[in-house]
């Protein structure tokens, strides 16, 4: 399982003490031009890898970061 997250040109960003909190997962902090919610799926669809894709916006989140780790022991 890999995980992107992409900026669209907010000058609010994630920290890297924050990602590196979540250092056993395979992020990627991914930053682009304005250009849209449609515009930054497409960018982050271009460097998706996996076979399946699952959106998650900004007001989306898993119950816990075990609920998470569950998906990533199972995809492993």
């Amino acid at each position: 399982m890999e995980i992107l997250i992409g900026n669209d040109g907010s000058s609010t960003t994630l920290s890297k003490d924050f990602l590196q909190q979540y250092s056993n997962l395979s992020i990627q902090y991914l930053m682009f031009p304005h250009r849209g919610l449609a515009g930054v799926r497409q960018n982050l669809f271009e460097y998706a890898q996996g076979q399946y894709v699952m959106w998650c916006d900004g007001d989306d989140m898993f119950a816990t970061f075990t609920a998470l780790s569950v998906i990533n022991n199972l995809m492993q």
